[in-house]
């Protein structure tokens, strides 16, 4: 990074970029420091309100992992994105800030109450960068519901995963997610339903991928026997 995007009339937008992705680095290698310099740096060349709050969310992150929680979350108060992708991130950060001080209960609740909050369906948006990476609403949702379970590793519990159904009702991979962690956590009447939605979203035919997971391939044979016998009794 230092070499190719060290010139001096480097275009401010992609200096900008090229900072956060230094930062992103640092971050890898445990240079807190190092990453709220470049972060820090990086939100004085902001280009555009959507950046800007990206990069308040990134700098919050950077200050969690320097065990500056508190000041993260002093600081987050007053990031309001715009994107819904941002708005999921924001909550997600938040949560992990209060856990990193200690209040893992508080961090769930947090979580799961802007999870809640949300519009179902979740607004179709483009992608937002974050961290290097292009979030939509939706790939955003999938991520803070398995942070959420994350946060709180002892079970798995239902509605979070039925809740992402309903924001993301026409996704595949949210399908496939809930099915796979509503099985995972024994909750097989649901894990049926979502697993059924999944087949129904990919045409009619269970995906390509179902085969490699014994949870999913379980899901897949229930389903299977119970077609065959319903074709049985109708004969």
């Amino acid at each position: 990074l230092d070499e190719v995007f060290a010139e001096p009339d480097l275009p401010t937008d992609l200096r900008q970029r090229a900072l956060r992705a230094r930062a992103l680095s640092h971050l890898k290698r445990g240079e807190t420091d190092a990453a709220l310099a470049d972060v820090e740096e990086a939100a004085t060349l902001a280009v555009s309100p959507r950046v800007r709050q990206a990069t308040a969310l990134e700098h919050a992150q950077a200050l969690i992992s320097a065990e500056r929680a508190e000041e993260a979350l002093t600081e987050l108060d007053g990031v309001e994105p715009d994107h819904p992708a941002l708005v999921i991130w924001k909550a997600l950060i938040v949560a992990r800030g209060e856990a990193a001080a200690g209040r893992a209960q508080e961090a769930v609740r947090t979580l799961d109450a802007a999870l809640e909050a949300l519009p179902r369906p979740l607004p179709e948006a483009p992608p937002v960068e974050f961290s290097l990476t292009p979030w939509t609403p939706v790939e955003a949702a999938i991520h803070a519901t398995k942070s959420l379970q994350d946060l709180a590793p002892l079970f798995v519990r239902a509605e979070p995963w039925t809740r992402l159904l309903e924001l993301a009702p026409q996704d595949l991979v949210a399908a496939l997610e809930a099915a796979r962690a509503l099985a995972r956590g024994g909750h097989e009447g649901e894990a049926a339903r979502a697993w059924a939605w999944a087949v129904s979203l990919n045409g009619g035919q269970a995906p390509e991928n179902a085969a490699s997971h014994p949870d999913l391939a379980a899901l897949e044979k229930k389903r299977v026997e119970g077609l065959k016998a319903k074709t049985s009794g109708g004969r």
